[in-house]
């Protein structure tokens, strides 16, 4: 057993000074130093130009969609076989709180928009089968609420993120953006 506890304690050793000589020895001065510096970057680049900061934090929408958020409205142009079809879906206050509408418009000849589909709470048949049919993306305009701690607003348009609206955490509780870009 007493050798059993020696390997271990002599394996151990071993292993820790392979660990200091590839990363080295840094010690607690130096990664405070480290620190220090990274906090104060942040706050001379947040307060220098707060929008030009979040935009670069929030720009890439795909990746927003894999965290956590809501998606608070949608609205595709799509056309398909020569007709132009567009889908909407946004939120409707109502007496019980709000309520998911979908809606699927087809323009006439003149670019005038019917609705001919309307279905709450979720999507109705012809707004899955349009959704899902092949087709060239005309537009796109969607805007989501970033979770429940970060009170912010992104709107984008075909992608590119043209406004940021809200209180993101790392303001005080006083401060608010309005940005407005235009990409």
């Amino acid at each position: 057993m007493i050798i059993f506890i020696l390997g271990v304690y002599f394996f151990q050793s071993a292993n820790k000074k392979k660990n200091e000589e590839l990363i080295g020895n840094i010690d607690n001065k130096s990664i405070n130093t480290i620190s220090e510096n990274s906090i104060n970057d942040f706050k001379k680049e947040i307060s220098v130009n707060p929008c030009l900061y979040f935009k670069k934090q929030y720009e890439n929408i795909d990746l927003i969609k894999k965290e956590k958020h809501s998606q608070r409205f949608l609205n595709i142009h799509k056309r398909i076989d020569g007709e132009v079809y567009r889908l909407r879906i946004f939120f409707k206050e109502t007496n019980e709180g709000e309520k998911m509408v979908f809606l699927v418009y087809k323009e006439d000849i003149g670019e005038i928009e019917h609705i001919i589909e309307k279905s709450d709470y979720k999507r109705g048949k012809l707004f899955k089968k349009v959704e899902a049919e092949a087709g060239d993306i005309i537009f796109r305009d969607e805007a989501i609420t970033l979770g429940d701690e970060e009170n912010l607003f992104l709107h984008f348009v075909n992608n590119k993120i043209k406004s940021i609206q809200g209180r993101p955490l790392e303001f005080s509780s006083t401060k608010e953006l309005n940005c407005q870009f235009n990409n």
